[in-house]
Formats: structure tokens, C-alpha cells, sequence
């Protein structure tokens, strides 16, 4: 059995991938399907319904999701699932199951886990940001680089965590613009395309980005590759033009989680932009 973690689909409950009618499938779950392997997928909380808000890029909550995904699916299906499973996921789905693999009940040997892919994994939004601040946002085409365009997406999710913070890192346009993209309920796409005409400053204020308590805070208790443990082995696959999720940031979350004595298996592939992976990777 594998529990699959999807990518960004959007941040307001109407974004569910449940509700699509490929089921948010890009090549991603039906590799694993035509393998043979049963698939359990979860909307995470937030999408689809309108219980709680969904705390995007929230790796520690995402991990909760994708654990119970499984419980739920073993009481309805206990009987033809096998105990044993692991964990895929991709994009904003690969962050979560890298988090899942340091999560408590899955280091229990009775609790049937055995590993985890990691694909195209964000790990820590806040050194990506200070990356992309250094390499990406003063250069002519930064427009061109899909992380650009995630800044509202980001700001929404820090904004859900912290409702007391005013997201003053955010240049006055692009937050005037994050407050229509709740009234509307946009989803990724639409989300992205409200970037595109934004000079730097309408996007970002540097001053309230460096030394953010609020965005270091969020890193501190929702990455990966923060110190944890996890006792199951994973694979780390990466596309090294990947313009969503900065590959230097995810082999220096590499380096910490083997660091820290965890078995990590790095793959990474040269040409390959964020999307491509999953099927790249699939042999493996």
C-alpha cells in the first residue's frame, strides 16, 4: 500500500484534489497504480471543506493528514490492504512525507511503515526565500522562475498559522491582491497569474523579510530535516532545474537530515524541472 501526498493544488477549500476530475492526477499516482501498488490518498485539512482552514505548506499538519489517511483506510479496507506501506509524495506532498518519516507512530515497527519518496521535496520555505532573495528576485527574468510566483501562496500560509501577523514582507500590491484571491477562492494557477505583472517591490519589502520571527518561527516547527529522527529509510529524488523548489535548499536539508543519522538515498537529476520528476523517477 502506498499513502500519496499530491503538490500544490491551491490553498482555499475549494482547491480539493477530490473534487477534480483527474483527481489531480499529472502523472504522479497512476505510476504507482500501473506498478500494481493500492493507492490511499487524502485531501489535506482545509480542502474540500470548510472545518478548518488548510495550512499550506505545513509539513507537521500534512504529516497527520497522510498518517491517518491510512488508518481510516486500513477500517475500511483492512482486509484486502496489506500492513505494510509507505509513503509518496510530490512538491508540496514530498515536504509532507519527508515529515511524516520523522513523525512519532511511524517509528513504531507494528505500525507497518517502511519508507518514504520524497519527490521534488520543499523542505525549509524560509532559507528558500532568503536563496531566491540572494540568486533569483533582482534578476531580470525572476518572473521565470515558478517559486516568483508562489510568494502569495507562501504569505496565505504563514497568514493562516499567524492571523495576528500582517505579512508585512509582502509589497503593498501583492497583498491587496492575496485579499481578492480569498473572496475569489483561487486555486494555484489563478493564484500564480496575479504575480506576473509585479515589479520586485509591488512583490516583496526586504526590510520585513530578513531576521521574519514569524517566518523563522514556522520553520522551526513545521520542516523536515530539523534534527528528528526517523528509523525508515527514504529516497530524495530532485530535478536540478527546478524553478519551484530550489534544489541547493533541498541538498542542504540532505546534508542536515544524514547529519543528524537518518538514511536518506539522494537522486538527483540533471534538466529536469519541478514536474517531470515523478515520472522521471518512476523506474526507481
Amino acid at each position: 500500500m502506498v499513502a500519496f501526498a499530491h503538490g500544490t493544488i491551491g490553498v482555499y477549500r475549494g482547491c480539493a484534489p477530490s473534487t477534480s476530475p483527474s483527481l489531480f492526477d499529472y502523472d504522479t499516482w497512476t505510476t504507482l497504480i500501473e506498478r500494481g501498488y493500492a493507492i490511499v490518498a487524502t485531501d489535506y485539512a482545509g480542502l474540500g471543506n470548510n472545518y478548518t482552514k488548510h495550512r499550506y505548506v505545513n509539513f507537521s499538519a500534512h504529516a497527520n493528514d497522510i498518517y491517518y489517511s491510512v488508518v481510516a483506510a486500513r477500517k475500511a479496507f483492512g482486509h484486502i490492504l496489506t500492513h505494510e506501506w509507505v509513503s509518496v509524495g510530490h512538491s508540496q506532498g514530498g515536504g509532507a512525507v519527508w515529515k511524516l518519516s520523522e513523525y512519532s507512530e511511524v517509528q513504531d515497527p507494528l505500525s507497518g511503515y517502511l519508507g518514504t519518496v520524497a519527490i521534488s521535496a520543499p523542505s525549509k520555505i524560509y532559507d528558500m526565500s532568503l536563496w531566491a532573495w540572494d540568486n533569483i528576485l533582482h534578476n531580470a527574468d525572476f518572473h521565470e522562475w515558478v517559486f516568483t510566483a508562489e510568494i502569495p501562496s507562501f504569505a496565505a500560509a504563514i497568514k493562516t498559522l499567524f492571523p495576528q501577523y500582517d505579512l508585512s514582507f509582502l509589497g503593498g500590491a501583492i497583498k491587496s491582491r492575496l485579499a481578492l484571491t480569498e473572496i475569489a477562492q483561487s486555486c494555484t494557477n489563478a493564484m500564480m497569474g496575479m504575480t506576473l505583472d509585479l515589479t520586485l517591490d509591488q512583490l516583496i519589502n526586504s526590510s520585513a523579510l530578513f531576521e521574519n520571527e514569524y517566518l523563522k518561527h514556522d520553520q522551526d516547527i513545521n520542516a523536515p530535516a530539523n534534527g528528528a529522527s526517523a528509523s525508515k529509510p527514504m529516497m530524495l529524488v530532485h530535478g536540478l532545474s527546478d524553478t519551484s523548489v530550489i534544489p541547493q535548499v533541498t541538498v542542504k536539508s540532505f546534508e542536515d537530515t544524514c547529519r543528524y543519522g537518518n538514511e536518506v538515498h539522494l537522486r538527483l537529476y540533471p534538466g529536469l524541472d519541478h514536474s517531470a520528476t515523478p515520472v522521471a523517477s518512476a523506474p526507481e
